[in-house]
C-alpha cells in the first residue's frame, strides 16, 4: 500500500485567501499540513524559497505548487483537484535546506 501523498500549505494567521484554500481542500476531502508562515522565520523565508512569491497561500503537493486558492477551485470545481493531488509524490525537503540558501 502506497502513502497518500501531503499535501502542504504555507499560511498565516487571519488571511480569507488561506481560509478559502482550507475551505477547497477540505470540501474535496483533501488532507493537508498548513505551515504557519507567522509562527517562524523559517517558514516564512521556505514559503519564498520554494515557491518565489512573497504572499500566501501557497499550496504544495508532492512539492509542485498549486497556485491557490483560484488554481485550487478550478481543479475541484472540473474534479481534477483529486487526481492531481493523487499523481503527486513527496514533500518540500523543508528541513534540508540549510538557513544561509533561505
Amino acid at each position: 500500500m502506497t502513502e497518500a501523498p501531503t499535501v502542504q500549505m504555507f499560511t498565516k494567521p487571519d488571511c480569507v485567501f488561506c481560509q478559502a484554500a482550507k475551505r477547497v481542500l477540505t470540501g474535496a476531502g483533501i488532507g493537508y499540513q498548513e505551515l504557519d508562515t507567522a509562527s517562524a522565520a523559517r517558514l516564512a523565508d521556505s514559503a519564498v524559497y520554494f515557491s518565489g512569491r512573497l504572499t500566501v497561500p501557497q499550496v504544495f503537493a508532492g512539492g509542485r505548487l498549486i497556485d491557490a486558492p483560484g488554481d485550487l477551485e478550478r481543479l475541484a470545481a472540473a474534479g481534477r483537484l483529486p487526481d492531481v493531488v493523487g499523481s503527486a509524490a513527496g514533500e518540500l525537503p523543508l528541513d534540508s535546506v540549510p538557513p544561509a540558501e533561505l
